[in-house]
């Protein structure tokens, strides 16, 4: 898996158009509705599928904070950049300031405190969500304002994404034509 982007609320217009730019490239991409297979646990999938990828993508909206599902996979997207092997995280802020993400102000304030009347305040969720939260505000990211030309934003996340994606080996089993080429060196060893 190269990437895997968790949306929030924008996956029919930016995250679609994101996806397929993405794919063009020839970055294999997890788009959770479609990549379930019926009869899978939804939520060990996408765990999976998060540990999984060498990168991730968060688009940040207005309303992502509202769901719960988002936060617990931001929670385990920031647990495999915390790990120690790093997974590169691009963080997206869709029409929302990183700095309300971060501090949980405006219409994320109102999505915690919402979850924190059902978990408790105290609660293990709502300590892991607002860690996740403040950490991926802490990335550097790409923000797309309410004003602006989402097919440049989404050109430059496709060459950032380019850029970020760690190196895969390349394995080689049997190299056509490689064998008479190493029987002469080896035959000038001895």
């Amino acid at each position: 898996m190269l990437s895997q982007f968790f949306r929030g609320f924008t996956q029919y217009g930016f995250t679609d158009r994101l996806y397929h730019a993405l794919c063009e490239r020839g970055i294999t991409t997890f788009r959770d509705d479609e990549n379930l297979r019926v009869g899978d646990r939804i939520r060990d999938t996408l765990l999976e599928a998060i540990e999984r990828s060498r990168i991730s993508i968060a688009v940040l909206c207005k309303d992502y904070a509202s769901s719960t599902w988002c936060l617990d996979e931001l929670v385990q997207i920031m647990k495999c950049w915390n790990n120690g092997k790093h997974q590169p995280v691009l963080p997206i802020f869709y029409q929302v300031e990183p700095s309300d993400v971060r501090r949980q102000r405006n219409q994320y304030e109102k999505n915690m405190m919402k979850h924190e009347d059902r978990y408790g305040k105290d609660s293990h969720h709502i300590k892991a969500w607002t860690l996740a939260l403040h950490q991926v505000a802490d990335l550097s990211g790409v923000t797309c304002k309410v004003k602006s030309y989402e097919s440049e934003i989404i050109k430059k996340i496709v060459e950032e994404v380019s850029e970020k994606l760690p190196l895969e080996p390349l394995y080689i089993k049997h190299p056509i034509g490689f064998d008479s080429h190493f029987e002469v060196v080896e035959s000038l060893w001895i």
